[in-house]
Order: structure tokens, then sequence, then C-alpha cells
């Protein structure tokens, strides 16, 4: 005889061999009658949906945790794009530059760790010094104006 387990008969319960990750639960590999949703008749899927021959699979992972300090330097440096191009051109730069240096600290540390976030914290390092950069051009061509003039 081999080792498979043989078919069960209608006067004996047949349970699968357990692996050492199988999950220790009451009523395992079977669905609980309660709460089970039983496909529409003729579907293509009633066969695979409700098969108690299989656990349903387990996701282990996750997505990457990306760096909270990159995340954190591309709101406030978006925060300082909408507030310099909305209200203010001198209120947007000095956030702007907070956010460009919570970027370069952020790219720092996922450096050093090896972490995930790197094009988040480019690009809240890139957004962050456009309104200085947009500051400076707009004084100076003031000051040009100024003193083209005077």
């Amino acid at each position: 005889m081999s080792n498979l387990p043989q078919r069960p008969d209608h006067h004996q319960p047949f349970d699968p061999p357990l692996s050492p990750t199988t999950p220790q639960v009451p009523g395992f590999p079977y669905p609980q009658s309660h709460g089970a949703v039983k496909p529409p008749a003729g579907s293509h899927s009633g066969a695979h949906a409700l098969s108690p021959a299989y656990p349903p699979p387990i996701w282990h992972g996750g997505l990457p945790r990306i760096n909270r300090m990159a995340i954190a330097s591309l709101v406030t440096s978006s925060v300082a794009l909408v507030i310099e191009y909305t209200t203010n051109i001198l209120a947007g730069a000095p956030i702007g530059v907070v956010g460009a240096i919570l970027g370069h600290v952020a790219a720092r540390q996922i450096r050093r760790t090896g972490g995930s976030g790197r094009i988040v914290a480019l690009a809240g390092i890139t957004l962050g010094w456009i309104p200085s950069v947009v500051l400076l051009l707009v004084f100076g061509l003031f000051v040009t104006v100024v003193h083209g003039n005077g």
C-alpha cells in the first residue's frame, strides 16, 4: 500500500495529513457551513470557489515602507508650491526650503539604511527648491527693472 491518503468512505471522516505549515484550525480544511457563499448555478468558478482541498493563500509580505521623512518632504514641498502660486510668493519659499531640507535628510537616511522612498525624497527636494528659485528670479527681475529705469 502507498503512503497516500485513501479515499474516505461515508462511515469514516477523511483528515488530510498535516504539514508543519498547516494552520491548526478546527474544521480545517473544510469551510464552515455558515456564512459560505455558493456561486450561482452554471458559473465557471463554482468548482474552485469553495474547494476544501486547499487553504486560502496567505500573504506574509507587504508593501515596502516608504521613509516617512521623504513623504513629509513631498507633502511640505507640494504645499509650498500651492501657497506660492495661489496666495503669496513670499510665503511659499520658506516652506519650500523646509520641504527640500526634509528631502535631503530623508535621502541621507535612505542611503544609510537602504530603505525605500528615494524617488519620493528626490521629488520632495525638487519641488521644495522650485519656490525659492522662482522667488530669486522674481527678485532679480524686480532689481533689474528698478535699477534699469533709475
